[in-house]
């Protein structure tokens, strides 16, 4: 598994955690009788800072324990940060993959709005999607990794 296959997995995972979460706290206020805005907003804050926290800090520590492990098994430090077109191409194709569940999660959540749903779902919609897409990119990209492209 290449240096750039391992961040991505680990930007993965801790994204779908971070999903999970939401997934769930959003579950807990359906089962509510009505929803109310304020924690709704509060979670949005939440999983915002968790999102920007736990990936950097899962990123640095994976690059960290990267180092270390190669420096021990090799003995001298690796060419992680070097790149090349192969790797160019497969970020920009699952950036592809990301503007297009973006783009269809805003369609449907615009289409929210034509059949006169509250505007606080419409936004829970583009929140969805967004983290949805970050997920599908990085799934996109370990793909196209393991397919060889």
């Amino acid at each position: 598994m290449s240096y750039q296959e391992k961040n991505i997995t680990v930007s993965m995972i801790s994204t779908l955690l971070i999903f999970a979460y939401y997934l769930a706290r959003m579950f807990q206020l359906l089962q509510q009788d009505s929803i109310d805005p304020a924690e709704v907003y509060s979670l949005w804050g939440i999983i915002v800072v968790l999102g920007i926290v736990v990936n950097i800090a899962s990123t640095i520590i994976t690059y960290i324990v990267l180092e270390i492990f190669h420096i021990v098994i090799k003995g001298d430090p690796p060419d992680s940060q070097v790149t090349d077109e192969r790797d160019e191409l497969i970020d920009l194709k699952g950036t592809r993959n990301t503007a297009y569940v973006m783009g269809a999660g805003m369609l449907i959540s615009m289409a929210s709005q034509i059949v006169d749903m509250p505007p606080l779902t419409m936004f829970n919609l583009l929140f969805f999607f967004a983290i949805l897409s970050a997920i599908v990119g990085d799934f996109s990209q370990l793909y196209f990794y393991r397919r060889g492209f």
